[in-house]
């Protein structure tokens, strides 16, 4: 008995639904680029690829919590709840108190243009792009 082996070229799913993925963004955010990189004003950049904010004077590197946060805000360009904040950033734990959202965003707003962040009282977050 003989067999014949052949290689299989697998499709590169991730990066058809990357680009698919990557056109979306670009017609809802046209600043958006095939780099990774976000226009948060016109001088500060948002580096998805390297996890960083950059200023004319400096670089912030975000946290895994700040990086999804930021990624949630930018793709949904709507009010975060603080619900979906803890459900995604703290793994839906239900002890996750106020004070640690307080201080999750005082950290975070420190790495944004100023009056970037816009808080919803009793809502949530919602990034303020004019």
């Amino acid at each position: 008995m003989t067999y014949v082996i052949q290689t299989i070229n697998p499709i590169p799913v991730v990066s058809i639904v990357e680009s698919g993925y990557n056109n979306t963004l670009k017609h809802k955010y046209p600043e958006y680029s095939n780099n990774r990189k976000y226009m948060l004003t016109s001088s500060w950049i948002y580096d998805k690829t390297n996890a960083l904010i950059e200023t004319p004077h400096e670089k912030f590197y975000l946290t895994h919590k700040e990086v999804i946060f930021l990624n949630m805000l930018i793709e949904d360009s709507c009010i975060i709840s603080y619900e979906k904040m803890i459900f995604n950033l703290w793994d839906d734990k239900k002890n996750v108190t106020q004070n640690a959202i307080k201080l999750f965003i005082k950290d975070f707003r420190k790495k944004l243009p100023p009056k970037m962040l816009k808080n919803f009282k009793k809502m949530g977050y919602k990034l303020n792009i004019d």
